[in-house]
């Protein structure tokens, strides 16, 4: 498993404390956050509190998002953390510009991307207790060898509809209803991730470059994995020689894009730029304000 370079900074969650390390871009594993800022602030790194995170971020500093995102990178055996809030200057223009720049980079140089996808803010967390059984339906019921009762249950789970489906069509009528994923943000780190885990209140989602999978199974189905916008499909469409294809896509994006909220009207085109910095790399050529060069007469009907 290949190790890029670390970010410009990251969150050192090694041992029992946390700081804010100020890397040399060395080779080191990292996992990076996906989140809901929402509307109660969440801690962040500013040009006054720079030296203090150096030297330590207080754990009850922390919203229950973040400090279940460091449990689980502690816990996935992993010593760095990106986390946006933390990791980018927030008010510093020249040092958010540069770091919303890499973000292709950063969700794609991690080891795994930790998506809080149904917290809606910070404060919500989401290692926490799976929903009651009580509203569960008895399906089935008997006695075993041993003369006790038993009973089998099932409870009403997730819409699998829209698993995996990065792209989905604006007629679709079922649609992912999970805070995050309105997010135009996360819809670029979504994209971006090389592995993606979603944290979901009845359970867990792998999406990587090879396979979609969930904890009850239903994205084992062949059906599911051929599903045309997973991520596997994505990437496969990026390295394609095709012109057109890759112009499609990006229509796709853009389209998709589109219905994706952001707090800051300003980030329209920042919150984009990764996946055209993508793009580029993959022979879209040049990128004009959300369209290609290449493709712009088509674009602009």
């Amino acid at each position: 498993m290949r190790n890029p370079n670390l970010p410009t900074r990251v969150i050192d969650v090694d041992g029992d404390t946390l700081s804010l390390y100020i890397s040399r871009h060395e080779k080191e594993p990292y996992a990076a956050l996906s989140h809901c800022w929402g509307k109660q602030l969440v801690i962040q790194t500013h040009k006054s509190s720079l030296e203090d995170r150096v030297l330590d971020i207080p754990w009850g500093s922390l919203s229950s998002t973040f400090q279940d995102t460091v449990t689980t990178t502690r816990l996935l055996g992993l010593k760095y953390l990106w986390i946006d809030s933390l990791c980018i200057i927030q008010d510093d223009a020249e040092d958010w510009a540069r770091e919303s720049g890499s973000m292709a980079s950063i969700y794609d140089g991690a080891q795994i991307v930790i998506a809080a996808s149904d917290s809606s803010d910070g404060h919500d967390g989401f290692l926490k207790d799976r929903p009651s059984t009580n509203g569960s339906k008895t399906i089935f019921g008997g006695t075993n060898a041993d003369g006790e009762s038993y009973k089998i249950k099932v409870r009403q789970g997730d819409d699998h509809r829209w698993y995996g489906n990065l792209l989905p069509p604006r007629s679709q009528v079922v649609r992912d209803s999970s805070p995050l994923f309105n997010r135009g943000w996360a819809f670029q780190e979504r994209l971006l991730a090389t592995r993606y885990v979603q944290f979901r209140s009845q359970e867990l989602v792998w999406e990587c470059r090879t396979s979609l999978w969930c904890e009850c199974g239903t994205l084992s189905r062949p059906s599911q994995q051929r599903m045309r916008a997973s991520k596997k499909t994505f990437y496969n469409s990026l390295r394609s020689q095709d012109h057109q294809v890759l112009f499609s896509l990006w229509s796709r994006i853009v389209n998709t894009y589109a219905s994706k909220a952001l707090t800051n009207g300003g980030d329209i085109l920042p919150a984009l730029s990764g996946l055209a910095k993508r793009f580029r790399e993959s022979g879209a050529g040049d990128y004009l304000a959300g369209l290609g060069r290449e493709d712009l007469p088509l674009s602009l009907l």
